[in-house]
């Protein structure tokens, strides 16, 4: 396991040097070991637990590239302002987290609302906060329940 690992890391620092920014780091191999994660999961060859640790070190991994993200970080206007939440009925947070990241280094101001948001704190808070866009996050089939199909148009937004 300790060559394993030792491997992994030399592999993983020599391939985060060769690629142009911090985001990429997160697009690319995370990303891509994500993608692998979810193959195997699917094909029955990981198990729940795998998957909750990989997750972890995704969420880890983002957390320590987002201060080298936030240097690179283009200086000048916002380019709008993002409501986001991962909608009521789902606790899975790992995608919005990804986006919001991408998005505050595209210069968007992001107002993360969290897990579990209920529809009508996602309209008020993006009408409140005269946000541009709203961001939602859904990974289970559960909150397809408490999202309207159609946009609440007589809100304004």
């Amino acid at each position: 396991m300790g060559e394993l690992l030792k491997h992994a890391l030399v592999k993983g620092i020599t391939t985060c040097q060769t690629l142009p920014s911090p985001l990429d780091v997160i697009e690319g191999p995370l990303m891509a070991g994500m993608d692998v994660v979810g193959d195997l999961f699917d094909d029955g060859k990981m198990f729940l637990p795998q998957v909750v640790k990989s997750v972890r070190v995704m969420k880890q991994s983002v957390a320590y590239l987002e201060p080298f993200i936030n240097a690179t970080k283009q200086k000048g206007s916002s380019n709008g302002k993002v409501v986001i939440a991962t909608v009521k009925g789902d606790v899975h947070d790992i995608g919005k987290n990804i986006v919001s990241v991408v998005m505050q280094c595209n210069n968007f101001e992001v107002i993360d609302l969290g897990v579990m948001v209920p529809a009508d704190k996602i309209i008020q808070t993006a009408i409140d906060e005269k946000a541009d866009i709203i961001a939602l996050s859904g990974f289970s089939g559960e909150w397809a329940d408490y999202v309207p199909p159609k946009p609440n148009r007589h809100c304004g937004i």
